[in-house]
């Protein structure tokens, strides 16, 4: 019986040098990593950064709807409204949602960039079914999508 609890506990041993060993071989950096990076460690995907030049989007405070002109740095956008250009951070804008048959913006994913037009929108469950210029059928959450100045 006593063979089996020490001979338990050598594997248990084992099996955490194993594991921490694994854990110095990790990489520390995106530099460190050969070959493509994986979404998880993408800035984009990991923080929801959905700003882009053109869209139409929706001051939460005070300044109304705009243009962003430019993204100037990580949740930063440059953007045009009526009294002025200002730069205002991404937590302080909401994407505007056109009319149906509009041309929107996907804002979020592996599609992120790409145009489509708006085929409908189903506001109790925050659904859009979009199609792309090449066809493609797509149904987004609301908050992955965008108007785009025309």
């Amino acid at each position: 019986m006593k063979e089996a609890i020490g001979s338990f506990d050598l594997q248990k041993a084992e099996s955490k040098s194993k594991h921490l060993n694994a854990q110095q071989q990790r990489p520390r950096s995106l530099q460190e990593l050969d070959g493509p990076v994986i979404n998880k460690w993408n800035s984009i995907q990991r923080d929801g950064v959905w700003v882009l030049p053109g869209l139409v989007v929706k001051h939460k405070k005070e300044l109304g709807k705009g243009v962003i002109l430019a993204v100037k740095a990580h949740c930063v956008a440059n953007v045009s409204f009526t009294n002025g250009i200002f730069d205002v951070k991404q937590a302080d804008l909401e994407p505007v949602i056109p009319k149906l048959r509009s041309t929107v913006l996907i804002t979020k994913g592996h599609l992120r960039g790409r145009q489509a037009q708006l085929l409908g929108v189903e506001t109790h469950i925050a659904r859009a079914t979009l199609v792309t210029d090449d066809g493609m059928n797509l149904v987004v959450h609301v908050r992955d999508i965008c108007k785009v100045q025309e």
